[in-house]
């Protein structure tokens, strides 16, 4: 589709008027297959000559790389892994491309150490560095940056080929393989770098495992020395260097005296923050993780990265971008005008062009080509053409507060029968982590419930990220306490607001969130119709103890999160759903997967053998070949399926 913006602008005032709510009908039924059916496509990127669109695609069951020509409008595979997934990548020149390798389970992703350079046809392949399970040893820590400006070939990667304990910027030609150091004194074991817009390292996040320090280290110019800027602890405030302007001013996230992560300024010379670019009292810029990290976070620079910070994108309630480069501004107001009934994400200008993603709630997205000559959009490629947005369902920023006061937000999703004075059966559904939070978009397992006829509740109980430091912390060992207290207080206000039917209530949630089932159904055994435990923690002490090699340092940071299992051993144990199963009155249904790398499948064994022992029934699903999630489209389907069913079968909507 090729459209100019004024005669979208028509358009869209056309498709405002058709997406007017309309009364109260019965949703026809979606099927599995269609909801749960792998995205098209993800990860879209303009090739430097913005002639070519690079993204990730299924294949095989696995993600690969593909390349679509647009001037041809041919697509191409660039890849066919059927033991590996294609993680992340980037365009080394026109014709070449990096990319990383690893194993996607259902929830998460582990890199396998795998970085390779091939071009778009498939040719000129090179291994930059070996998977673990090719037998062969690799560089620790191998992970590419970004291209080199001006080099046809090279590209920057950490790695730590010195030594352990330090993480070294390299040159790296694509095509031969060879490694040329970059920066001879690291500050250490560096987990963020940041570069000028001269592509200089010259910013940097080091993490230390045996105190849980985190540093900010800076120098003046390549020939300078490191100095420490900031110090802090695992509970301590944070700045992070996130980005260089071309006149050399450094950007920052922190949240030194303020509640929520802002940007800033930062001034090297009096080592202390200094003009408040961005920040919102709500939600954090740069939310992160447990150990700094990049988070959701975007900083937009001009002139090709080189220029003045053009503007700055985080998640609020929803994904938002505010510009402060009024060229761009203007061009996003133009998009959002001729695309009304989406969140529309801008990309970097290459060549006057701009990928341009248009989602929402109810659907996957679409991209399109933005050419600032016309100015016009052209289709580029459905996300999901199968999803059909009329057929979804809203979903609606919420807010309450818990027992406490404590504001908790999250999403309500309600089905096309619901109106006002008429309470639906509703699904709590917990989010996994738990340091991570729901977000605003198209989710399919809350389409799945919501199109079977139920409402859906997704809230951002304490422990979640993105809503400053006080929501987070006050989480810290509460997994089976303050935070089940936000989640029930999350159903109370739902029958209380009118929109869930009190006498029907279920509960679904993966992970940390399936650890939320249990407990609520331990807790609260009355108010609940059914629960569904999707690869849940079961017994905290047996999660501690069976948690694998590669968490390493963050071992630590969990005794703090979660509780040490010799200091706070009463704490965990009160605090396991497996040892009180003999309170849960509402059926069960469990699935866990035999490679799971992150709540080991031992959870699995304990609840059922709990279950069996408390005389209760059994409903437990185990694929030995599947992990943190179900992978294989087959088991997906069986198990949505079943879950269906089971929904169906222990709370009907009528």
């Amino acid at each position: 589709m090729f459209v100019r913006l004024n005669a979208l602008l028509i358009a869209a005032a056309l498709s405002c008027a058709a997406m007017l709510p309309a009364s109260p009908v019965a949703a026809q039924e979606i099927p599995v297959e269609t909801l749960f059916k792998r995205s098209e496509f993800r990860t879209v990127t303009l090739s430097p000559n913005g002639k070519l669109l690079a993204a990730i695609a299924p294949f095989k069951g696995r993600n690969n790389l593909a390349v679509v020509d647009l001037e041809k409008k041919q697509l191409m595979r660039v890849t066919a892994f059927q033991d590996s997934d294609v993680n992340n990548y980037f365009w080394a020149n026109n014709e070449r491309l990096v990319f990383v390798t690893g194993d996607e389970q259902g929830f998460e992703f582990r890199g396998d150490g795998g970085v390779f350079a091939v071009n778009i046809d498939g040719s000129q392949d090179r291994e930059l560095n070996p998977t673990f399970r090719s037998g062969r040893t690799g560089i620790r820590g191998y992970q590419p940056l970004q291209r080199v400006r001006g080099s046809e070939d090279e590209i920057f990667v950490s790695a730590r080929a010195r030594s352990q304990d330090s993480n070294d910027v390299y040159r790296v030609n694509t095509r031969t393989g060879k490694r040329t150091l970059v920066t001879f004194d690291t500050p250490g074991n560096v987990s963020l770098w940041t570069f000028d817009a001269n592509q200089v390292p010259r910013a940097a996040l080091v993490t230390t495992d045996e105190n849980l320090k985190s540093a900010f280290y800076y120098r003046a110019d390549e020939k300078s020395s490191w100095q420490k800027m900031y110090e802090w602890g695992p509970d301590g405030d944070e700045i992070i260097p996130r980005g260089f302007a071309g006149n050399g001013t450094l950007y920052v996230s922190s949240n030194v005296g303020r509640e929520t992560k802002a940007v800033y300024e930062y001034d090297p010379v009096a080592k202390k923050l200094g003009k408040l670019v961005l920040g919102d009292d709500r939600y954090d810029i740069f939310p992160g993780d447990i150990q700094g990290g990049a988070g959701t976070g975007r900083l937009f620079f001009g002139g090709g990265g080189e220029g003045d910070l053009a503007g700055v994108s985080y998640i609020a309630d929803k994904s938002k971008t505010i510009w402060f480069d009024e060229e761009r501004a203007k061009r996003q107001s133009q998009i959002d005008r001729a695309l009304p009934n989406t969140i529309n994400t801008i990309g970097a200008p290459v060549n006057d062009k701009m990928l341009v993603t248009a989602s929402s709630d109810r659907d996957p997205g679409t991209v399109y080509i933005y050419d600032a000559n016309g100015p016009s959009l052209t289709e580029a490629l459905r996300i999901a053409e199968w999803i059909k947005p009329q057929q979804m369902n809203e979903m609606r920023p919420i807010s309450y507060a818990a027992r406490d006061g404590m504001r908790i937000d999250g999403y309500l999703t309600l089905p096309k029968s619901w109106k006002a004075g008429a309470p639906v059966p509703i699904i709590m559904h917990p989010h996994g982590g738990p340091w991570a939070r729901d977000v605003w978009g198209y989710n399919p397992e809350v389409q799945f419930m919501a199109n079977r006829g139920y409402a859906v509740l997704q809230v951002n109980f304490r422990n979640s990220i993105g809503y400053g430091k006080t929501l987070f912390r006050s989480g810290w060992r509460q997994w089976g306490d303050k935070a089940q207290d936000d989640i029930l207080d999350g159903v109370m206000w739902a029958i209380k607001e009118g929109y869930a039917d009190k006498n029907k209530i279920g509960i679904y949630g993966a992970s940390y969130g399936g650890y939320s089932v249990l407990m609520q159904l331990v807790r609260s055994p009355e108010l609940y119709k059914f629960g569904f435990n999707y690869v849940g923690v079961t017994d905290m002490i047996v999660h501690r103890d069976t948690q694998p090699a590669w968490f390493g340092g963050a071992r630590k940071y969990l005794d703090i999160l979660n509780g040490n299992p010799s200091e706070n051993r009463e704490m965990l144990e009160r605090t396991s759903p497996a040892r009180f199963v003999s309170r849960i009155k509402a059926p069960v249904m469990h699935a866990y997967g035999g490679a799971d790398r992150n709540v080991n499948p031992e959870n699995g064994k304990v609840i059922k053998a709990a279950f069996e022992n408390a005389g209760l029934p059994v409903d437990y699903t185990f694929i030995a070949e599947e992990g943190h999630g179900y992978r294989e489209d087959a088991n997906r389907f069986m198990l949505y399926k079943k879950f269906d069913e089971f929904m169906k079968t222990n709370m009907p909507v009528k």
